[in-house]
This record gives structure tokens, sequence and C-alpha cells, in this order.
């Protein structure tokens, strides 16, 4: 589960333009203090509004991709000890209690390096309900911005450098 030097992210955003939308990620990834990369760029080719034959395909290939990486979280919470709720009580200092603090992150919307999908409008690695209802009724309203990252050059999760090696 390691990361390459350079991903890609796809960021939801409610904007009424293109170029709104663009402006949203731009904004949120050039001041967050939560990851800053060496590399941003915008996929101009890859944006797509909510009413794009694979505006859905890409939105749910994205969360998929979050599922299955926190699944491999959970997964190696497991291998470390973790079998029932109230073992996370008892989680050990160390790598098992960062895999656990990962894991709560990817929960609750936290961005960070492993995200391959990130909704700007709930601050969510998922899609709600009440989001998706928004989109179907008002598709040019939403845009899916796909960004090519470098090298993180900071973050508050080192999750990568830690899931799987140990």
């Amino acid at each position: 589960m390691s990361r390459e030097t350079e991903s890609r992210q796809i960021f939801l955003v409610q904007a009424q333009s293109r170029q709104e939308a663009v402006q949203q990620v731009l904004h949120f990834l050039q001041t967050t203090e939560l990851i800053s990369y060496g590399l941003l760029n915008i996929d101009e080719t890859g944006i797509m509004a909510g009413d794009s034959d694979v505006f859905w395909e890409n939105l749910w290939q994205g969360v998929g991709k979050n599922k299955a990486f926190s699944q491999q979280v959970l997964e190696e919470l497991q291998r470390n000890g973790v079998r029932e709720a109230s073992d996370l009580l008892t989680v050990p200092l160390g790598y098992p209690s960062k895999l656990l603090h990962i894991l709560a992150h990817m929960i609750d919307g936290f961005v960070g390096v492993d995200s391959a999908f990130y909704n700007l409008v709930e601050d969510s690695h998922w899609l709600g309900k009440k989001i998706e209802t928004a989109i179907c009724e008002n598709p040019k309203q939403f845009w899916l911005i796909p960004v090519e990252t470098g090298e993180v050059e900071r973050s508050v999760l080192p999750a990568v450098a830690l899931v799987g090696k140990v």
C-alpha cells in the first residue's frame, strides 16, 4: 500500500461554473494546513460536471478506492490485535495506534494523502445521500476536479509511510 511520488485525487465541489470549481479546489489545497504537495496540476481534460456521462462512474470509483484503503487499514488493525470495539481502548502506542488514527480520519473526513476522492461539499471521503440527491436535482452545479499531485511536502497524517510496513 505505498503511495507513488505522484498521484491523482478527485475533488467534488459545488460551483456555478467550471472556473469557480477549479478555484475552490486550488484554494483549498493551497491553504489547508493538513497537507501540502510539491506539485498541483488540475487535469483540465478530466474536469466534469454532474451531467457528464462518466460523472457518477468516476465519483463512485473514487469512493470505492477510499473504501478499499479503509478496509486495508482495518485489516491491518485486526492483524495487530483489534478484534472488537473494546480493544480500541487498549491499542498499543506506535504503529497500531497510528493505524487507528488513520482510519478515524478516513471516516471523519480529514483530508490526507491516501484519499482518492474528496468531497469538499461535505468535507468527507464519501458521498452523503443529501448531496447525492442534490447532484441528481442540479447536476450542472456539481463538478469533479481531478488533481495530479507531486510528492507530499507536509502532511498531518503520514499514513502511507505506515500502512503495511511493519
